[in-house]
């Protein structure tokens, strides 16, 4: 069993839910009829980009004091 340190498993999470950020906004570019961008007053659309982004953000103190 691998043991990884909580800076290695914080980056991780932080990059996965970047990585579909970014395809969820490309879609939302490319393909009008599923956006993800603008949340107007879905609420689906907020929860996945609040929830996402608040995943990303509480992971930077962690980081910063890990490193």
């Amino acid at each position: 069993m691998s043991s990884q340190s909580p800076s290695n498993r914080a980056l991780f999470a932080a990059f996965v839910v970047d990585i579909i950020l970014i395809v969820g906004y490309a879609i939302s570019a490319l393909v009008p009829d599923h956006r993800l961008w603008p949340i107007d007053d879905s609420k689906w659309r907020w929860w996945v980009n609040w929830s996402a982004l608040s995943v990303v953000f509480a992971e930077f103190p962690m980081l910063t004091y890990r490193d």
